[in-house]
């Protein structure tokens, strides 16, 4: 006779006794995900496709014999997520050995994150901490939960399908203030928090101020670090935000518009030059120099890098449009914008007006004598110096005498 049965289902303590045999069954690891998966979808996959679609069954299923199961009929009845009904039913039967107290709390776990802090969701207010942790207590024994390989104390759902079959089951009205409670309680914490996970909690919450504040800082860090995806999917998630919102902040709008499209520039992707020019126009429309100045220096993430498009790219006109607009004073957009403008000349086999150009662009960041603003500006008009003998001809000329900043 042979019965299975998971670790948390008592089965008859001494039943059998030493005829009865215990082999505990490890989940399945990715070699076996590819076998049965090989057997089992459409031919015409290649390698490359099948080997990427069993890495995420995998991931999916956690190795269980059974979410596995469900996901391969889906994608032989034509789906491409798990069994639909099957796996709610699944998940519906877990959850009928909860009390809803514990529901509740399970439901603040899963608004909290696929891996979680079991002190958050305490912070949460869902219920008392004694109560939140028998709850999480019992749902690791059913087997919805298990204790996360990092960071040390945080609990894991056991499987990425049951995380978001468990958050779909969450009311929306509910899952709202939850995010909400979740969002609070991270800003709170003593530890720090990455600003990414605030916005999207915030956003999740229909908080857009926060969601902006946290979702702008976060956007534009990852496009510094050269996270330029992640980045794109920041600020993208916080624009949805604001527009669930009704648009509530133009000028918010603008700022992660530009983010946004100078990431997905450095990505290659062509929707960047639309992204920008859209956001260029729209901060046309309001007035407002200093956006489009920004909106203008994100068709170019690279330094000098990439000057040349302006030979057959719209931007050159947007540059010197926003030059007009900038306050006299932005010193600091004036100087950017001008040292792209001067290698544009440079690269349009124009060397006077490019110097021209290029000495004041290296005069403002010299007067500023910040490195953050004249580090960019001399890799910018270099190719405006050293493209033409006569770019560096002149006795006056910045492109001769080496650039200095204050420390």
């Amino acid at each position: 006779v042979l019965a299975c049965h998971r670790r948390a289902d008592a089965l008859g303590g001494d039943l059998g006794g030493d005829r009865l045999a215990r082999v505990d069954l490890a989940p399945l690891d990715p070699d076996d995900v590819a076998a049965l998966l090989a057997r089992g979808t459409p031919g015409d996959l290649g390698g490359g496709e099948r080997a990427a679609l069993a890495d995420r069954l995998w991931r999916d299923s956690g190795g269980n014999a059974l979410l596995l199961t469900e996901l391969l009929r889906s994608l032989r009845d034509g789906g491409e997520g798990p069994g639909g009904g099957r796996l709610d039913e699944l998940v519906a039967a877990r959850l009928a050995t909860l009390s809803p107290l514990a529901q509740r709390v399970l439901a603040a776990a899963a608004v909290a994150g696929e891996v979680f802090d079991p002190d958050l969701v305490v912070r949460t207010g869902v219920a008392g901490e004694a109560e939140v942790r028998a709850a999480l207590a019992t749902a690791t024994g059913v087997g919805l939960l298990a204790p996360a390989i990092q960071p040390p104390g945080a609990l894991a759902f056991q499987h990425g399908l049951v995380h978001a079959s468990l958050l779909d089951r969450v009311d929306p009205a509910d899952r709202s203030r939850l995010h909400h409670e979740v969002g609070t309680a991270l800003e709170r914490a003593a530890e720090p928090v990455a600003e990414g996970r605030l916005a999207f909690h915030y956003g999740a919450a229909g908080d857009w101020r926060p969601a902006l504040r946290y979702g702008l800082a976060a956007a534009r860090a990852a496009y510094e670090d050269g996270a330029y995806g992640q980045a794109v999917a920041i600020a993208t998630r916080s624009l949805a935000a604001l527009a669930a919102a009704g648009d509530p902040d133009p000028a918010g709008r603008l700022d992660l518009q530009v983010a946004l499209g100078a990431a997905q520039r450095a990505l290659g992707d062509v929707m960047g030059h639309t992204t920008l020019r859209g956001a260029f126009d729209a901060a046309r429309r309001l007035g407002d120099g200093a956006r489009m100045a920004d909106a203008a220096l994100g068709f170019f993430h690279g330094g000098a890098a990439g000057e040349e498009a302006l030979l057959h790219e719209p931007p050159l006109p947007l540059f010197e449009e926003a030059i007009a607009a900038l306050d006299p004073g932005d010193r600091r957009r004036r100087a950017r914008l001008l040292g792209h403008l001067a290698t544009a000349r440079a690269w349009r086999q124009d060397p006077a007006r490019s110097r021209v150009l290029a000495d004041e662009a290296l005069r403002l960041a010299r007067d500023l004598g910040e490195a953050a603003t004249l580090v960019p500006v001399v890799t910018t008009v270099r190719p405006a110096c050293t493209r033409s003998p006569s770019a560096t001809s002149g006795p006056r000329s910045s492109c001769r005498r080496p650039p200095t900043c204050s420390r």
